[in-house]
């Protein structure tokens, strides 16, 4: 194992360029988004400071990375693709928006994101655990409704034609699911641990999910 940040902060939400070469991250005390080397840990510079927060994703061309950043003119996030050469924000949405739970596809042409029942104004969870899963094209575009989940989604990530997706669905604790892009209405639970299981990554080949577990208190992969 080796140590690629020493500086203070909390340092979140690492994410790995299509090349290997380049992690993408979020320091949480300032907000501030951070590329380095991903061998030497050397950082790298972009063209202006870039803040936000939550979970990122390379452009499969390594040119653009998609997270909640805070737009220049205002101090909400809103998820954009950001241009790491230009240091530019192009908006997902119109009119923009940030959605928790987010994921890319691997073409990154389509974008799969959660939005829970909460209305404005009123308390937290009243109108049911369930969330809308939607697609959007990649910029710009009218999302479409994919399903309704029957409870919170606190996770979410894309590989091939299936989405992976952590919830508390029928218990208390974090379980993996799998759902078909093109069949959501055949959700499939992958775990059943007597914890939470988060975080799920897959191989660029699909064949291998890694994981976090933490029924033994300290967080396992």
């Amino acid at each position: 194992m080796t140590r690629l940040t020493k500086a203070s902060g909390f340092d979140t939400e690492p994410v790995w360029s299509p090349s290997e070469k380049t992690i993408a991250y979020f320091e949480v005390t300032k907000g501030e988004l951070n590329l380095i080397d991903a061998q030497s840990g050397e950082p790298w510079k972009l063209p202006q400071k870039i803040t936000g927060g939550g979970k990122l994703f390379f452009h499969p061309n390594g040119k653009k990375v998609l997270g909640n950043f805070i737009r220049p003119e205002t101090t909400s996030r809103s998820l954009a693709w950001l241009d790491i050469g230009a240091g530019t924000l192009e908006q997902v949405f119109t009119p923009p928006r940030a959605p928790r739970v987010f994921c890319v596809s691997d073409e990154g042409t389509r974008i799969a994101f959660a939005l829970d029942m909460d209305v404005a104004g009123e308390q937290a969870g009243v109108n049911g655990p369930q969330m809308d899963v939607s697609l959007v094209a990649a910029s710009k575009a009218q999302p479409r409704r994919l399903t309704r989940f029957p409870s919170r989604i606190f996770d979410m990530s894309w590989r091939q034609d299936r989405l992976f997706l952590s919830s508390d669905v029928g218990g208390v604790h974090n379980n993996l699911w799998s759902l078909p892009v093109d069949q959501p209405d055949q959700a499939r639970q992958l775990t059943s641990g007597h914890a939470n299981e988060d975080r799920a990554s897959l191989s660029a080949e699909g064949r291998w999910l890694v994981y976090s577990d933490n029924r033994e208190n300290a967080t396992a992969l």
